[in-house]
This record gives structure tokens, C-alpha cells and sequence, in this order.
């Protein structure tokens, strides 16, 4: 028996032994994945609003419907996201924030300088891993007020999302300066 297996026993479910470490169900990966997609593809039209917002332009309602040129990567992104995340969150749930926290400009980065989801996933990496727990802080916070808002008032959503969805563009056009006509 290994040291892990003797400081965290786990019985496999046929009742063997104790030094294997339990592995997500596969459909409750799968099932995640589909709602980060859903959510991201969302969360993309909604950032791609931001971003213009950010830059000064003015938005039209039609923006909203205007992620078409991204759409594909934004899902991959988003699926990559998603299956990431549930995986760190079996495991233990810290790493999953961070995970989120150092992510956090990838969708910003998809929809706003229209680069590839690895790449956008990238960059933020690169940008965000020296600033990790900042990060991490910083997204759980934000997204926490927009949970808690939403559930406790319903129409608090109108307030909150607006806040999460232009913090981010915001914090990630100071760190990459985005030019994009």
C-alpha cells in the first residue's frame, strides 16, 4: 500500500482493494462539458458585447447575434474548459478555481482577437500563471456575486452579468492591449 492510499482509503465498488483512486463518471464529465459549451457560447456573445463596449464603439442588439465567425472555436474552447474544470473539481476543488481564474481571457480572447481556442487558452495561461491565486480570487469573486445576486433576486442577473461579462474584457484588454478594428 502506497502513502496515499493509507492517508485517503477509498474502497473500490466491487469492495477491492484500497490504493485506487476513484475516476469521474463519464457522464458527469460529458454533462459538463455540454453546459460550459451552452454557457460559453453565451458567455461569448455577451463578451464580444464587452469587448466592443471596452473599445468605445456602440453595441447594437444585432452584436449580440454576431459570434458566427467564432462559434466553432468558441465551443472548442468551451468544451476544453468545461471537461478541464470537472475533471480538477473531482480531484480537488482548488485546482479547478485556479484552473478558472487563469483561463478567465480565453473566451475574451476567442471572441475579441479571433484566435483559436488553444491558442486563446494559451495566452491566457501565459498571461494569468505568474498572478494565479490573484486570478483565481479575483474569478470566484466576480463570479460569485453573479451567482448569488441572480439566485437571491432573480432579476439581479440583470445587474451582475453585465459586471462579470465587462470585468473580464476589461481586465484582459490591460493585459493584452487588444487592437482589432
Amino acid at each position: 500500500r502506497g502513502a496515499f492510499a493509507s492517508l485517503f482509503p477509498v474502497r473500490r465498488p466491487d469492495g477491492g482493494g484500497v490504493s485506487r483512486i476513484p475516476v469521474p463518471a463519464a457522464n458527469d464529465v460529458v454533462a459538463a462539458v455540454v453546459v460550459t459549451v451552452a454557457a460559453g457560447v453565451l458567455l461569448g456573445a455577451l463578451f464580444r458585447l464587452a469587448c466592443l463596449q471596452v473599445r468605445g464603439r456602440r453595441i447594437e442588439i444585432a452584436d449580440l447575434f454576431g459570434i458566427g465567425d467564432v462559434i466553432v472555436e468558441l465551443a472548442i474552447g468551451s468544451a476544453l474548459i468545461g471537461a478541464a474544470l470537472a475533471i480538477a473539481s473531482f480531484f480537488f476543488v482548488v485546482p479547478a478555481f485556479v484552473l478558472a481564474g487563469v483561463w478567465m481571457f480565453a473566451i475574451p480572447l476567442i471572441v475579441d482577437s479571433r484566435l483559436r481556442a488553444f491558442d486563446a487558452l494559451g495566452r491566457s495561461w501565459q498571461a494569468l500563471k505568474g498572478e494565479w491565486l490573484s486570478a483565481a480570487v479575483f474569478h470566484l469573486v466576480v463570479s460569485l456575486i453573479a451567482v448569488l445576486v441572480a439566485c437571491c433576486c432573480c432579476v439581479g442577473i440583470f445587474l451582475t452579468m453585465p459586471l462579470y461579462c465587462l470585468s473580464i474584457p476589461v481586465l484582459s484588454r490591460e493585459a493584452f492591449l487588444v487592437k482589432v478594428p
